[in-house]
């Protein structure tokens, strides 16, 4: 026992060590366990309670404090507490009082701060009674409660904050900071750090603090020393601080100060985090909202755009700190005056703070219904919820002040009164923010003159501030002066003194940054003095202004000359004259220094003139005046300027000769010149009228200088059409120069041109052509070549134009253009007039020359436009412009034109300008029309018509002044007059309606066609108003309204309106037109589809129209009448040659005629598909056209354009080409150009569809485009020409195979399609139900869908193309969603996309979900269309063919059986749709091993295509399967004959040839052929020339190239080639390798093969190898009991055997058997011969028990008898 003991005892001591050791090394985990394991030792050896346990009790649970352990460390103490109290004595005591202090420090650890307190408290009591209150571990104790109070004031403190209890919270933290100041070594940094930070905010934000933000300032800088003292000066920590520190400097005024501190936190938060930081923004932001503070606004908003650019990247536009640095964005604007711009700022930062206030209110509404459950959730989310509040108030309030500051006080008022709802929800009433939100009310109510409601609210805000922030307090004085204004407006000057004296103290003791706008105070206390008459107090305070000014600015602050100007007057005010003067020259100094120039303002100055008056001094006096002019000169302030020269020219007592008076005429001079430009004719006649006064009356002044003076007077004369003085001045100023200078000077001669131009102003044209004449003459000899010549010379020219004398004026027009090239260059706007001049001669000339008029016309465009010039003479260039590249076809040019007119016209103000804009917008209409923009010319003609009703109802007034009975007789021919101004308004009408009932023909809807027949029914009402009921333009109108109704299907009240109109025709004698409204009838019945009776009408039109006006046959007799056959060849459409002789052409317009009645009988012929016939007719129009000097290039080109479709469809190609292009052609400008109409647009897609369907893409595309940039010029990007097109345009680049271009194009016409299928949505949900306006847009509606549905389709076909098959399905499926809008989810039209995502599906190798889609489909076409439908049996096929994927082949056949059966019985057993099923029923029984039923299908299938394709790449594949099937059925010659025959197809088709991959396989399948017969030699050759093709046409890494490879290689192994072999194999292992990776099966074949080849060379150890790599693979893939490797397993097992290895050999054999046996089962016959394996193996190794064994099993698997006993 005492051995034990002892044991024990070292153990205890040893583990005790170690604890000390590991305790000493910081290891607390290992020190706590050898302490444990210490422990337990002095239990056993000594019991619990002996002092050494009790000991290790204290290290135990002190280690498990250590680790953090602490309720097993307060459980542990406790224990030691209560054994200590069982003890007596002294030293029980000490063991009770250290218990207590470590459960104290226990506690303190664990966080229970109060427990700490209470234990240490009794811990500290007991050792100060055993050993003093000054011993060691007494002051230990001690401090170690400190702490925990410490710990417990801060955690108080925090807990009352986060409550809302500031006052004790305060309180905590403040008993907490005095702890820290006496003893700041006894408490950890980050304790400290977050004690500062939490009091310091409060005394920022706290009411109950008073605001003391001083100390909060001096709290955070202590924070900040202990923070860089804890985690260094560079650390992220220290920004932090550093950041907040910076933040409140700004929040206390100390800008400066904060401005260096924030400086220094963005550098560590740069160096540490870069710029792209949400610190680094916020440091940004701080810093921007400090340089407000110092009014640096450019640079602060440098700061503030940077902060948000990294906030929009960090967080959103809606994140609040975004939302920050926005609002003080815009306060930077309202302080740089943009005002515009901060309330653009604001009102977004505005939008996206309610948004976030409202999702905030939401989730408070879901926290606030479980604040049962979560109270501390509800305050936090309440509590959040007050800041987003008081954000969106801060941004009212922000508004508000800029509505203020725009004098827009009710959206002030608005703005406020938002921010005081706001807070009233957020706040108590008394709250200070309330009370500054009454204020700002209270100042617009004072702004509005509302004085005692805004004293009301100052007064209330005062007594808040009073309490919250006391008397002394800035804002306190703040609220005074706006009391104090108050008092100052309704006159209590004496109390109005009061408090602003009270307010200028307050401001005056806290100095600092309220020094700012201090001394305006003591200027408004100045300014009340001087207003009271108290001068000697006035100056007083505007001297003490003046010193708190230069204290705040500098002495040379702005404001500074103010007051001194304020000083200077209370000096004049009591005739101080002299120190008046000298105070307003310094602050004139004090300008002068600030800005560096002579700003002065006037009113200074006016006061300083005063000043030199009253002392005498009138010269002075003058010069100010003359001073102060030419300062409103120089400042281009004109009136201003000639008011205070005219003053100085009035004053009194001084010499006017003098050159201050001189120079001031020549200052009025010129300021009339300038007031003359910009059209202030009146006051710039009255200076010049003035200045020419002076020089007349000094003696000194040049005579040169008064005809100037007076010249001007002329111009501004002349410019008033005042013909009279101009010339009388013009005239005198002429005699004065010609005194001095002489009659042929320069001078005298421009002079005198100004004579003639009031010549020809007043139209004595004579005078004016000898004056410039005369000029001329003299300017060719002073001023040749110069840019005056080139003015004198066009000016010549228009007058010899307006004598007609046209080749002078175009002769003179060159000449002066030629002079202003060289003297003043091609952009001079001089250039300008002339160059329209030329444009509008080539419009005159014989032919017209539009190519050159456009130019001229557009070159002086282009200088007007460079020059900004856009008067109504201009305009008519535009419009001059406009109709000159109508007649070159160039319509959008057009359209450009006109609208820039119509926009001149409407700017202008004169009555001329406003009766040209109809003919502007008609213009403009039918050049819209022509480019195909239908809505925007009817728009054109819409409002063009509004003008021409008003003209009507201007003529109509007219019309009854003068038709008055009783004085009739003397206004006769003004009543004359207005009957014809009526008749002419009224035509306009008729006219524009008439136009406008074409565009809505135009449009081709029903909708279309109703409002045309509206407008044409209005159009013959007027013309029967105008004209009477038998007028021809009634006829016009009727027969106009035959063809709506005949488009609207009313074909029997379009028979009578064309019966009606040829009536009227008949008895108007119109017998031309008679035979138009015969081709309108013809024309109806060939739109009825009664070809017949519309030929009889077009040949009755014809006849009428050869024998009365084309062509009259002139004998002795006269004139003789001839029926149609003596005229044309009724079979050939040909004119007769002998009687066209005969007949004399009178008429283009009816040869047009003609030619268009040939063409309308060569379309019924060719609806007739009588395409010979139809030929003719129109080859008959075109030779009638060309006849013609009125060729119209449109009918030309229609003409052309069928007959390029005839020969399209007789398969002409090449004369279809020649026929196109000669149309193209005739779309051409003389500038060789294609037109913008809409035809040419039409011509263009035609072209591109022909060439499309000739598989000529480039060119498609070249017309596609070609259309597409005439379409988007026109047509808004909806419209479905324009979609149509850009689709188009896609499929050409999709059979171009480029796909990306194919993507963009199809993308585009999806995106626009979408929109114009919207739009048509959205009509129909808004038209009347069951209306036919609905069911109309119900039909354009399928229309857009069916449309969207087809670039879906497309788009999914070209990814589908580019294996991207997950998009190719989406857009699938969105084809899928509009064909169920369209139609339904049981429509054929369903069903067939429903089969394209099969078709997709399978594809992708999602062959389940394919044959859904296939099922899904044929669900739909049985009960759409029957079972017995040709779509059904499409269907079934599909089905079939993805059986056939899955295996299913009886399903596969029994589906194509179906099919078959359907299509044989609908389509016949020939047609090329049963041959492919016939081939898909072959291919089932070639899988099945079927041979000779898949021979008999694939001979059916090869029948039927060899009757319809002939020898074609499709019967040669049909020839390869057959070849395939007659192998395997054993037929070799009959495979042999057809691969050759299949070879032969190959090498002849054109596409192909013997050099495809096609052939290839042939090939391939002649030598597999060759190979069954054992002709080895033939099948290598074939062999050989399959790869060659294919080697040459594949990547090597193709993965038939190395089937090829495999196949030669076997060749070779048979040959007994066995390195050959070896050699194609290794070659064959590379590329499956490289493609299909180490594991796949067909890398697993090519090691058998090579394995094989190795074992025949005896090479069995290396064939070994490659049998194991095949038995990897194939584990992998089929698993390791498969039957697979158990057949490669024996044959290794066999190479042992080779090398005589029979263990090994035994080992395989056993595991191939095993295999083999769960494959086949225990007793199959295939299991003999491995079993007989095993016995010759065990025989040969000599164990002869087993192998006897294995041979009766051989026996018996064989079933034979095998021996007794076994």
């Amino acid at each position: 026992m005492n051995e034990l003991s002892t044991s024990l005892g070292h153990g205890a001591k040893l583990h005790y060590f170690l604890g000390k050791l590991h305790e000493k090394r910081e290891d607390f985990v290992r020190s706590h366990s050898s302490y444990s394991k210490s422990l337990q030792m002095r239990i056993l050896q000594n019991g619990p309670d002996h002092v050494t346990s009790i000991e290790m009790k204290q290290k135990v649970a002190s280690m498990c404090l250590r680790l953090g352990k602490f309720e097993e460390a307060v459980k542990s103490f406790s224990n030691l507490l209560e054994a200590a109290k069982d003890q007596e004595g002294s030293e029980a005591n000490i063991k009770v009082a250290d218990a207590l202090l470590n459960l104290g420090r226990a506690y303190q650890a664990y966080g229970d701060q109060n427990k700490a307190i209470d234990f240490f408290q009794e811990g500290v009591e007991m050792k100060e009674e055993l050993f003093g209150e000054d011993h060691e571990e007494v002051v230990k104790a001690k401090e170690e409660m400190e702490v925990s109070l410490f710990n417990v004031l801060v955690t108080s403190g925090h807990e009352y904050k986060s409550k809302g209890d500031q006052y004790q919270a305060i309180k905590a933290y403040e008993q907490a900071v005095e702890m820290v100041d006496k003893q700041p070594d006894k408490h950890d940094n980050p304790v400290i750090s977050s004690l500062l930070d939490s009091l310091a905010d409060l005394y920022c934000n706290s009411d109950l603090s008073h605001h003391k933000i001083d100390d909060a300032v001096n709290l955070y800088k202590r924070s900040f020393a202990f923070v860089q003292q804890r985690y260094g000066p560079d650390s992220l920590e220290a920004a932090k601080s550093s950041t907040v520190l910076g933040q409140t400097l700004l929040k206390a005024g100390k800008y400066e100060e904060a401005l260096s501190t924030l400086k220094l936190s963005l550098n560590k938060i740069q160096l540490l985090n870069g710029k792209q930081h949400a610190a680094y923004a916020e440091v940004k932001h701080y810093i921007g909202e400090t340089l407000i503070g110092t009014h640096d606004y450019h640079n602060a908003m440098r700061e503030l755009i940077e902060a948000v650019r990294i906030r929009e990247v960090l967080f959103s536009s809606s994140h609040p700190c975004y939302l920050d640095s926005v609002e003080l964005i815009g306060k930077v604007h309202h302080k740089l005056g943009s005002y515009e711009t901060a309330l653009d700022a604001f009102d977004d930062c505005l939008k996206e703070r309610l948004d976030l206030l409202q999702k905030k209110r939401t989730e408070f509404a879901t926290v606030y219904v479980n604040t049962d459950e979560d109270e501390e959730g509800y305050n936090a989310a309440q509590d959040e919820l007050l800041v987003y509040i008081g954000a969106v108030a801060s941004v009212h309030h922000a508004i508000g002040l800029v509505k203020k500051d725009m004098n827009d006080l009710d959206g002030a008022f608005d703005s406020f009164h938002s921010e005081l709802e706001l807070l009233k929800r957020q706040l108590t009433e008394g709250d200070l923010k309330l009370a500054m939100a009454n204020e700002m009310i209270g100042i617009l109510y004072f702004d509005q003159g509302e004085s005692d409601k805004a004293m009301n609210l100052l007064l209330s805000s005062l007594k808040v501030k009073q309490i919250k922030l006391g008397r002394r307090h800035v804002e306190y004085a703040n609220t005074l002066i706006n009391i104090g204004n108050i008092h100052r407006t309704k006159g209590y000057m004496d109390e109005a003194l009061r408090v602003y004296e009270e307010a200028g103290k307050i401001k005056k003791e806290k100095a600092g940054t309220h020094l700012i706008g201090l001394y305006k105070i003591y200027e408004t206390i100045g300014d009340i003095y001087m207003e009271k008459s108290n001068n000697e107090k006035a100056t007083k305070s505007y001297m003490t202004s003046m010193e708190l000014l230069v204290e705040q600015s500098g002495s040379n602050s702005p404001m500074s000359r103010i007051l001194l100007e304020k000083l200077g007057d209370a000096h004049a005010r009591v005739g101080e004259h002299d120190k008046a003067l000298e105070i307003y020259k310094d602050a004139i100094s004090r300008i002068q220094y600030d800005t560096g120039e002579n700003e002065v303002s006037t009113d200074l100055l006016n006061k300083v003139a005063d000043m030199h008056n009253a002392r005498g001094e009138h010269s002075e006096t003058v010069k100010v005046y003359a001073n102060l002019g030419k300062n409103f000169f120089d400042n281009e302030d004109l009136e201003d300027a000639s008011t205070f020269f005219l003053k100085a020219l009035k004053v009194e007592n001084v010499d006017r000769s003098s050159e201050v008076h001189i120079q001031i005429s020549k200052s009025l001079e010129k300021i009339g010149t300038v007031l003359r430009s910009k059209g202030e004719l009146d006051l710039a006649l009255k200076v010049i009228l003035e200045s020419s006064k002076v020089l007349r009356e000094s003696s000194s002044a040049d005579k040169r200088d008064l005809s100037i003076s007076l010249e001007i007077a002329g111009d501004i004369y002349l410019e008033q059409e005042d013909f009279a003085s101009a010339q009388k001045y013009f005239e005198e100023a002429f005699s004065l120069r010609t005194q001095e200078i002489g009659a042929e000077t320069v001078d005298c001669v421009l002079l005198n041109e100004k004579i003639a131009s009031v010549f020809a102003s007043q139209g004595e044209e004579e005078k004016a052509l000898g004056a410039y004449t005369e000029v001329l003459r003299v300017k060719r000899i002073k001023m040749s070549k110069s840019a005056s010549m080139a003015e004198t010379i066009f000016t010549l020219g228009t007058l010899h134009r307006k004598n007609g004398d046209t080749e002078m004026a175009m002769s003179l027009f060159q000449e002066a253009l030629t002079i202003k090239f060289k003297s003043n260059g091609a952009d001079h706007i001089s250039v300008a007039p002339i160059r329209a001049a030329i444009g509008d001669e080539c419009v005159e000339m014989e032919p017209p020359d539009y190519i050159q008029a456009c130019e001229s016309y557009s070159e002086a465009l282009r200088i007007w436009n460079k020059y900004g010039e856009a008067t109504v003479g201009i305009a008519n260039v535009h419009f001059a412009l406009g109709k000159a590249q109508s007649n070159l076809g160039q319509f959008t040019a057009a359209a450009s034109s006109f609208q820039s007119c119509l926009d001149i016209y409407r700017e202008a103000k004169d009555d001329s300008s406003k009766d040209k804009i109809p003919p502007a917008l008609s213009a403009l209409a039918k050049a819209k029309a022509e480019v195909g923009n239908v809505d925007k010319s009817l728009a054109c003609f819409e409002e063009c018509l509004s003008y021409y009703k008003a003209e009507v109802t201007s003529s109509a007034d007219e019309f009854k002044r003068y038709n008055n009975g009783e004085n009739l007789h003397k206004y006769i021919a003004e009543y004359d007059a207005s009957v014809e101004q009526v008749s002419h308004a009224l035509g306009n009408v008729a006219d524009t309606h008439y136009q406008i009932g074409l565009l809505h023909q135009k449009k081709g809807t029903k909708e279309g066609y109703k409002n045309a027949l509206t407008s044409f029914e209005e159009v013959c009402r007027i013309r029967r108003l105008q004209r009477g009921n038998y007028h021809v333009d009634v006829a016009t109108s009727i027969e106009a309204i035959g063809i709506i109704l005949l488009k609207l299907g009313d074909f029997s009240e379009a028979t009578s309106s064309f019966m009606d109109a040829l009536q009227i025709r008949k008895s108007a004698g119109d017998s031309v037109d008679y035979a138009k409204t015969l081709t309108y009838i013809g024309q109806m019945f060939f739109m009825n589809g009664d070809y017949d009776t519309a030929l009889q009408n077009f040949q009755e039109a014809l006849r009428l129209r050869l024998e009365k006006n084309d062509y009259v046959q002139n004998d002795e007799a006269g004139s003789v009448s001839c029926s149609v056959s003596d005229l044309i060849d009724l079979e050939t459409g040909r004119l007769k040659v002998v009687q066209a002789l005969a007949y004399q052409h009178r008429s283009n317009k009816s040869q047009r005629d003609i030619a268009c009645n040939f063409s309308d009988i060569g379309e019924v012929y060719l609806a007739k598909k009588e395409h010979g016939q139809s030929l003719n007719y129109f080859q008959s129009a075109l030779e009638t056209m060309q006849k013609s000097s009125m060729n119209n290039n449109s009918d030309l080109r229609n003409v052309h354009t069928k007959i390029a479709h005839i020969y399209h469809s007789t398969n002409d190609v090449e004369k279809a080409k020649v026929s196109f292009a000669i149309a193209l052609d005739l779309s051409k400008n003389q500038a060789g150009d294609f037109d913008s109409s809409e035809d040419t647009a039409n011509l263009c897609e035609t072209v591109a569809k022909f060439y499309f369907e000739t598989r000529l893409f480039d060119d498609s595309l070249k017309y596609s485009e070609i259309a597409m940039g005439i379409r988007k010029s026109s047509l808004e990007e909806t419209d479905p020409a324009l979609s149509r097109i850009v689709h188009f345009l896609g499929k050409c680049y999709y059979k171009k195979r480029d796909g990306k271009k194919a993507k963009e194009y199809y993308e585009s016409s999806l995106e626009m399609r979408n929109a114009a299928t919207k739009e048509a949505y959205n009509a129909y949900k808004v038209a009347e139900e069951d209306s036919e306006e609905k069911a109309e847009i119900g039909e354009l509606l399928k229309i857009r869908l069916g449309e969207a549905a087809e670039s879906q389709h497309d788009l999914g076909l070209l990814h589908r193309d580019m294996k991207d098959y997950e998009d190719a399905i989406g857009y699938f499926r969105g084809e899928l969603g509009f064909k169920k809008l369209q139609f339904n989810d049981r429509h054929v039209e369903y069903a067939i996309v429903l089969e394209t995502i099969g078709t997709t599906q399978y594809m992708m190798g999602e062959i389940n979900e394919a044959r859904n889609s296939f099922v899904k489909a044929l669900e739909i076409k049985r009960e759409s269309m029957g079972e017995d439908s040709v779509e059904y049996a499409t269907s079934l096929n599909n089905i079939g063919n993805i059986d056939f994927s899955l295996n299913e082949y009886d399903d596969a056949l029994s589906s194509y059986l179906r099919a078959l059966k359907i299509r044989q019985e609908k389509v016949g057993s020939d047609d090329p749709s049963v041959g492919q099923i016939q081939s898909n029923i072959g291919s089932i029984h070639y899988v099945k091993q079927e041979y000779a039923y898949a021979v008999t299908a694939y001979e059916e299938a090869l029948r039927v295509r060899r009757i319809q394709q002939g020898n074609s790449a499709d019967t040669a594949k049909s020839l390869c399967a057959l070849g395939d099937a007659y192998i395997k059925n054993g037929d070799l010659e009959l495979a042999l004959d057809a691969y050759y025959d299949s070879f032969q197809m190959y090498k002849d088709d054109p596409k192909r040839g013997e050099r495809s991959l096609e052939a290839a396989g042939a090939l391939e399948g002649l030598a597999n052929v060759c190979l069954e017969k054992n002709d080895l030699e033939t099948a290598m050759q074939n062999f050989l020339a399959s790869y060659e093709i294919k080697e040459e046409l594949l990547d090597e890494e193709h993965p038939s190239v190395a089937k090829l490879l495999e196949d030669m290689g076997r060749i070779h192994s048979l040959k007994g080639e066995i390195d050959e072999a070896i050699s194609v194999f290794q070659e064959v292992l590379r590329l499956k390798r490289l493609r299909l990776g180490e594991d796949s099966i067909e890398v697993a074949t090519t090691w058998e093969n090579l394995s094989n080849t190795l074992a025949k060379g005896g090479l069995h150890a290396r064939a070994i190898k490659g049998y194991e790599l095949a038995i990897d693979i194939k584990s992998t893939k089929f698993g390791e009991e498969s039957m697979e490797v158990g057949i490669l397993e024996e044959t290794v097992g066999d190479m042992y055997v080779e090398l005589q290895d029979y263990d090994k050999a035994l080992e395989f054999f056993y595991k191939a058997l095993l295999k083999q046996r769960l494959a086949l089962g225990q007793d199959h016959v295939d299991l003999a011969d491995l079993t007989l394996k095993l016995g010759q193996t065990h025989e040969k190794k000599g164990d002869e028990g087993k192998a006897s064994t294995m041979f009766q099993i051989v026996k018996r698997l064989k079933g034979e008898d095998v021996d007794d006993g076994f």
